[in-house]
């Protein structure tokens, strides 16, 4: 679909840790995380309401770019919409909220 940022292994790459030598142990602050956990913000395309942007094929795209991100060592992710939010476009998103759940493992 077009209205997404490029984001390949070649475009972005991996998050990074800090080098083992720089983690000395546990945090002395007690809610500190454990680990350190990758935020990454795109751009979807949720269509612009016409028949070609079906929600079917929105959800098959996002999924998709979900997945490669989610390869990428990515924990959360932003959406920005290409267009406004509208109540059709959120229940788009939120239908595939078992399969994103899913890639949590």
């Amino acid at each position: 679909m077009s209205g997404w940022i490029p984001a390949t292994a070649a475009a972005i790459t991996s998050p990074t840790t800090p080098p083992a030598d720089r983690v000395s142990g546990p945090s002395p602050h007690p809610h500190a995380p454990t680990r350190i956990e990758k935020t990454i913000g795109t751009r979807a395309d949720l269509g612009d309401g016409t028949a070609a942007a079906r929600p079917d094929s929105v959800r098959a795209a996002l999924l998709t770019r979900l997945r490669e991100l989610s390869a990428l060592g990515f924990d959360h992710v932003m959406l920005a919409p290409t267009v406004p939010w509208t109540a059709a476009r959120i229940d788009t998103v939120a239908s595939i909220l078992p399969e994103v759940r899913a890639l949590a493992g």
